[in-house]
């Protein structure tokens, strides 16, 4: 075709001449003022086939002097439970893991839960994994005390699991946003596959980003 542009085989795999200070001008109008006192740290990146090409980091992450960077990492919160639900069906999917199995067979100290409040014994939990993992479990919404307890070791949660949670509802029967239940999720994994929760996640999705599971200065997710 007349005046078309005409590009030679793999020159798409290159950015075009002048992008990358496009992609840094772009990157300065978005990120105003206005829009960089929203929160106290900011990284922002356009990438071309897998690399960056421009990048804009601003503030500071934890508001101690030390400045954002590109290469900061961010706690990503509930998005690493993608992750966890991927292995889980992964393993379901090779029969290494049976989501329809009771979750009190699996996992000490679940057998303690009971819904009824103000009932000497109550109805006893007989939740699936899946039930766990799709928050119908009947474990009540957990947040803000899901993030305010973030860093309590295996110990401690155990000994709340033991105590004996009161259900909010039957099983199966009301979608609750649980942390503390499908973070028993990772705890099935551990059981059937006798190793620590990251280690399976990366070896089932090996592109899973390492700063989730081991993020600098942090917990990793068998924490």
């Amino acid at each position: 075709m007349s005046g078309a542009l005409r590009c030679p085989v793999g020159a798409l795999w290159q950015p075009p001449a002048g992008f990358a200070g496009l992609c840094r001008q772009l990157l300065d109008s978005r990120l105003d003022e206005a829009t960089l006192r929203l929160a106290p740290s900011c990284v922002a990146a356009v990438t071309w086939r897998g690399s960056v090409v421009a990048v804009r980091a601003t503030g500071q992450p934890r508001m101690d002097g030390a400045r954002t960077g590109p290469g900061t990492v961010y706690r990503i919160a509930s998005m690493s439970k993608s992750f966890l639900a991927a292995t889980a069906l992964s393993l379901r999917d090779e029969g290494i893991l049976d989501l329809d199995r009771p979750a009190a067979e699996l996992l000490p100290g679940l057998d303690a839960a009971r819904y009824g409040i103000g009932v000497a014994d109550g109805v006893a939990f007989d939740a699936t994994l899946d039930e766990l993992l799709c928050n119908r479990s009947g474990i009540s919404e957990d947040n803000p005390w899901g993030d305010e307890h973030l860093a309590e070791s295996r110990e401690w949660m155990a000994g709340q699991l033991a105590a004996g949670l009161r259900l909010s509802t039957f099983p199966g029967t009301t979608y609750q946003y649980s942390n503390l239940g499908v973070s028993q999720i990772g705890r099935a994994i551990e059981a059937v596959t006798g190793r620590p929760v990251d280690e399976a996640i990366r070896e089932r999705i090996p592109r899973s980003p390492r700063a989730l599971l081991d993020p600098p200065g942090g917990r990793s997710l068998s924490r």
